[in-house]
């Protein structure tokens, strides 16, 4: 189970890593003041989508149909937890703007599709 975790654990960054150098070079080129945001919204989703794997990995890996559930309760806990401290650091300044949610968005669906792909994969092995 380490092993398949630790593997995730570095699938995500590779296209973490990437994808964030981009998207901040493009807000730092935008000449907008919102790069710390950036590092927040990446470790939260980083760290939510190896919870929800790791969580989805190891309920499949007992032969529990809990493992769905787990993958739809945690992302449904991991928009609870944004709005409850991301989304004050977006509305701070009275309104969220549209590169707020480039922000917020681009590593939570960067974080999405790897983790449903490698999910999918593994259940799929198992059928």
């Amino acid at each position: 189970m380490l092993k398949a975790i630790l593997k995730f654990f570095l699938k995500l960054l590779s296209f973490l890593i990437p994808v964030f150098f981009i998207q901040w070079l493009i807000v730092y080129l935008a000449n907008f003041k919102l790069t710390e945001y950036i590092i927040s919204s990446y470790v939260f989703n980083f760290t939510a989508a190896v919870i929800i794997y790791t969580g989805t990995y190891y309920f499949s890996m007992v032969k529990s149909l809990d493992s769905i559930l787990f993958l739809t309760f945690g992302s449904i806990v991991k928009m609870f937890i944004f709005f409850i401290f991301l989304y004050p650091q977006f509305i701070s300044d009275g309104a969220v703007q549209p590169i707020e949610v480039f922000i917020f968005f681009v590593p939570y669906f960067t974080c999405l599709i790897v983790e449903i792909n490698e999910l999918s994969k593994f259940l799929n092995k198992r059928v």
